[in-house]
């Protein structure tokens, strides 16, 4: 019986994630404040999805790191957080999204290993906003006809 009410709560939970209608998860956080294995579990579920449907699927570091990517932001409301996880979820090419947020990563890193110089202070200002257009991913409304 719990397993069937989990099954039913996990198909509901895509369901609302997928249509972009975030209400239920968004009152649950209100309550009970936000639950970080609900995420978790939506993307392992699509994963499991997209082997189905033969796209490559995230390994373990690329998930850890997708996640960190999906993680609310300082400064930024519950809505728009998930409506910048909905725009996450469904882009397409999530593999060259890690791999290039990793890339910006490692190389911020080093840069802070520096010595700080004019030159590299500059070069870390770039890397900052390249970090701040992936994890700002906007939600573009649907045109209805």
């Amino acid at each position: 019986m719990r397993r069937g009410l989990a099954a039913i709560r996990d198909r509901a939970y895509d369901v609302v994630a997928s249509e972009g209608v975030f209400v239920l998860q968004f009152i649950g956080d209100l309550i009970r404040g936000p639950d970080t294995d609900r995420g978790a579990a939506f993307v392992k579920r699509d994963q499991e999805r997209r082997k189905i449907n033969k796209e490559p699927a995230l390994n373990y570091e690329e998930r850890v790191q997708f996640q960190e990517l999906m993680q609310r932001q300082d400064g930024e409301t519950i809505i728009e957080h998930w409506k910048r996880q909905k725009v996450l979820i469904a882009t397409e090419g999530k593999k060259d999204l890690v791999r290039q947020y990793k890339a910006l990563k490692s190389s911020r890193q080093k840069l802070e290993g520096k010595k700080q110089s004019s030159a590299a202070e500059k070069e870390k200002r770039k890397l900052e906003e390249q970090f701040r257009q992936i994890k700002q991913a906007r939600y573009v409304p649907r045109q209805r006809m």
